[in-house]
């Protein structure tokens, strides 16, 4: 004997009670205010994390951050993460796993430090004062060691 298939979705629109437009209207209000609710935050974020001077521990969460902007600047828009990976395990003189540096070209990206476009990643204006700010930073700590 031939089992018959179930058509749940047939099964719904029977026995359960379609919404009715007030009903709709309001779930799509609620939905609307919680996506505007959400955008603002990452608006806030954003302008917030664009706002940072110099570099200090909250500007570059980790240290791969730098090596990663700076290995994407050298490669000039042709570094998609693989080139991107080998160029700062040379710079870190270690090898610098593929997808920490994945992670990391994202968070550039997201900070407004680079752009991505066809996998290749690209320093913006923004990541080449960043890129500045860590130079001078790491000629103020060469000039200390050497008075020392």
């Amino acid at each position: 004997m031939k089992k018959k298939e179930i058509d749940v979705d047939d099964l719904l629109k029977r026995h359960l009670p379609k919404p009715s437009i007030k009903a709709r209207l309001a779930a799509e209000v609620r939905t609307t205010a919680q996506l505007k609710k959400e955008l603002d935050e990452l608006t806030t974020r954003i302008h917030g994390k664009r706002e940072m001077t110099g570099v200090t521990g909250e500007n570059w969460p980790g240290k791969l951050e730098p090596l990663v902007l700076a290995a994407a600047f050298l490669l000039r828009g042709e570094g998609d993460a693989e080139r991107v990976a080998r160029l700062a395990d040379e710079f870190a003189g270690q090898q610098v796993q593929t997808v920490a540096v994945r992670f990391t070209l994202h968070r550039l990206v997201w900070r407004g430090l680079l752009t991505e476009k066809n996998r290749q990643f690209t320093v913006t204006p923004e990541g080449e004062r960043a890129l500045t700010q860590v130079r001078e930073a790491a000629k103020r700590w060469i000039q200390a060691l050497e008075r020392r």
